[in-house]
């Protein structure tokens, strides 16, 4: 009897030792994985993280707009209606300096110049409107300086004699300013490329011989 005993005792003691080992080793593991609160909050931080990494300009975290625009995956740009030396429909299809212009914008915030752009026509009186609606989410030509619910982003060309020059401007809806420095910075780039002087020369200076580029300081 006693012989039995001591191996039952001695394998007590073993399985009291393995027990104990494997909970020490189970409570390491539970310390390496962050509980839910800590994985949130890690999860959330790395996604801030990655909004604000830039990728070529397409990102731009903190702006409205944009993030309308990337989310429809199209830009509604507005025109005015009568500006045919600038935009006109011809065999179902735009073309002009507008639209060459819009497609540059577009390229600058990441979509395709060809196929994520849409033109809205639009008369003197529905205009600025159409901003403040979101039916357009930016204007080209058309517009004043001065009117309301409107940011000026810069000129786009300039037209007229000398003496009286005319400026024709892109414009978006106010309160937006991380959005116009970026498409300021799209405009300032196609000048300084020769994007620019490319798009003038192939679709308005057989109508507009005294177009130029326009300063955009200030």
């Amino acid at each position: 009897m006693w012989l039995r005993a001591v191996p039952r005792a001695v394998l007590g003691l073993v399985l009291v030792s393995l027990l104990s080992a494997c909970a020490s080793t189970e409570g390491e593991r539970g310390a390496a994985v962050l509980p839910p609160e800590q994985r949130g909050a890690e999860s959330s931080a790395g996604a801030a993280t990655s909004a604000t990494t830039p990728s070529g300009g397409a990102r731009l975290p903190g702006s409205p707009a944009l993030s309308e625009i990337r989310r429809r995956g199209e830009l509604l740009v507005g025109v005015p209606n009568d500006s045919a030396d600038f935009l006109r429909r011809t065999d179902g299809e735009y073309r002009g300096f507008d639209v060459r212009m819009a497609g540059l914008l577009a390229e600058g915030v990441g979509l395709d110049s060809a196929s994520d752009v849409a033109f809205r026509r639009l008369p003197a009186s529905l205009r600025t409107g159409a901003l403040a609606r979101g039916s357009v989410d930016v204007l080209l030509g058309g517009f004043d300086r001065k009117a309301d619910g409107v940011t000026v982003v810069a000129p786009y060309v300039v037209t007229g004699p000398e003496s009286r020059p005319v400026e024709r401007l892109v414009g978006i809806a106010e309160g937006d300013a991380r959005f116009r420095d970026r498409l300021r910075a799209v405009l300032d780039a196609a000048i300084a490329d020769g994007r620019w002087a490319a798009a003038a020369d192939e679709t308005l200076r057989d109508r507009r011989p005294e177009a130029r580029v326009p300063e955009l300081s200030g």
